[in-house]
Formats: C-alpha cells, sequence, structure tokens
C-alpha cells in the first residue's frame, strides 16, 4: 500500500489560535506593566517574544489526528487517526505545552472506491474529495480543524491514472 496524503487535524484553526495568542500576549503585557511599569516597550516585546516563542507559530498547533489517503492496485483507502481513548484521551488542550498525545487508528471501515481502468482522472479526483468530505463530517468532532490546503492544491494537480499504472 502506498500513500498518497497525510492530512492533518489540528485541536483548533488559524483563527482561534489567533485570538488564543492575542489574549495571551494582553495579559502578558499587564503582567509586564504591572511588575516593571510602562516604561521601556521595546524590552517589553522582546520579553513577550521570548514566552510566546514557538507557541506563537500556527505551526506549532496540537495535531490530534491525521487521515491518511492511500492506494494498493486499484483501491484508495482512507485511514483515520485519532487521539487514543481512556486515560489518553483530553478533552481540553493546554496549548503551551510540548506534551503530545498518544494516536491510534480508528476503525473507519468502508472508506474506499474500488479504481476501474475506464475512470477518468477528473473522476477520482472528484471521488476522492467527496469521500475525504464525507469523512470529515461524519467521522472528524466538528471542534478539530482539518488542513486540508495541500491535498487540495495537489489533488488539483495529481494525475491518478498515470500514478496507478506506474503502480
Amino acid at each position: 500500500m502506498s500513500k498518497l496524503f497525510e492530512i492533518p487535524i489540528y485541536a483548533f484553526s488559524p483563527g482561534q489560535h489567533q485570538q488564543r495568542l492575542s489574549r495571551y500576549k494582553a495579559s502578558l503585557q499587564q503582567a509586564y506593566e504591572n511588575t516593571h511599569g510602562r516604561g521601556n516597550t521595546s524590552k517589553m516585546n522582546e520579553w513577550i517574544y521570548l514566552v510566546c516563542h514557538p507557541f506563537q507559530l500556527w505551526d506549532y498547533n496540537h495535531i490530534v489526528g491525521y487521515i491518511v489517503i492511500s492506494f494498493d492496485k486499484a483501491d484508495i483507502n482512507f485511514d483515520l487517526f485519532l487521539q487514543a481513548q481512556g486515560q489518553y484521551n483530553k478533552t481540553r488542550y493546554q496549548w503551551r505545552t510540548t506534551q503530545k498525545w498518544l494516536l491510534e487508528s480508528q476503525r473507519v471501515g468502508g472508506w474506499h472506491f474500488r479504481l476501474e481502468e475506464i475512470d477518468p482522472n477528473e473522476t477520482i479526483k472528484s471521488k476522492i474529495e467527496s469521500l475525504l468530505d464525507g469523512m470529515i463530517r461524519e467521522l472528524v468532532p466538528q471542534k478539530y480543524y482539518v488542513d486540508k490546503e495541500a491535498f487540495s492544491t495537489m489533488n488539483r494537480l495529481a494525475d491518478y491514472t498515470r500514478l496507478m499504472k506506474g503502480k
């Protein structure tokens, strides 16, 4: 089985990340001003930058799962990995932590389709995209953010018929 795409599922969207970061920076600014006064803003900004790094980067957001799209001979398969249930299942995220949670494969039988030799490339693209959208809608909790940007670009440019012939 060959992997085509690995699509990350984040704890929250870029907009939510920016809101959390803004609130955190405001609280840091308030704490700095309470301690040191309103004097040197360049030192305060430098201190806030150091405290917030690397949490201020969108890429540092918690990855809480993946959707893996792969192919084998004449099948396109979809797998879903989310955080493990039980003691590892977290409903609230400490977004300024470096701790990562265990991910496990979810049972998602039926999320695949068979390729026919006569399927044109555009049909394959639309099938993959519609199944991915259905999986996100039905299996991924709404509070999470699925980053489909890279998938959308690659899916638009991919030539699946040529890829399948090479396999």
